[in-house]
């Protein structure tokens, strides 16, 4: 009769089949560097009120470090301003402004009329002084009469 068990337990054992699945998983890591940014009170590079010829084409150009201006085919250009940035103030109450040098600065943006991309727009080249930001104007000759705006961002990596 043992036999005859063992010759049954091994035809059972030959006979049934195991179902086994093979699971795939991966193991996914999560990072974060995590940066402090300091902010700062900033006065817009403003060309100001510039009067052109129709058709004309123009430009404008001034350096607030080296007080330089120059402009080609304008008939008047008044109210313009340098670019420039406060970090608070000292004990005299006097503004601390901030010093561009170790600055990242964009060489170039564009200016959009009535602040739209569908709009006319205009290139504006960046230049970097000390403490001020100013810069040159093109305008060609199809640019509408309006306001043009556009922004961009400087940034200083510290250790």
């Amino acid at each position: 009769m043992r036999k005859y068990f063992l010759a049954t337990a091994v035809a059972l054992l030959t006979a049934t089949s195991v179902n086994a699945e093979v699971t795939d998983y991966a193991n996914i890591e999560v990072k974060a560097t995590i940066d402090r940014a300091k902010t700062y009170d900033c006065y817009p590079l403003n060309f100001g009120t510039i009067v052109l010829n129709d058709g004309a084409t123009g430009v404008v150009e001034f350096d607030a470090d080296e007080i330089t201006e120059s402009m080609e085919n304008v008939a008047s250009w008044q109210n313009y301003d340098a670019a420039f940035c406060v970090d608070g103030t000292d004990e005299n109450g006097d503004d601390n402004y901030v010093d561009f040098t170790d600055w990242n600065i964009p060489s170039t943006t564009t200016i959009y009329r009535n602040g739209s991309w569908e709009e006319d727009s205009m290139s504006v080249t960046i230049t970097r002084g000390i403490f001020y930001i100013s810069g040159k104007l093109e305008i060609p000759a199809h640019a509408g009469a309006g306001d043009y705006t556009g922004s961009f961002l400087i940034t200083k990596v510290s250790e």
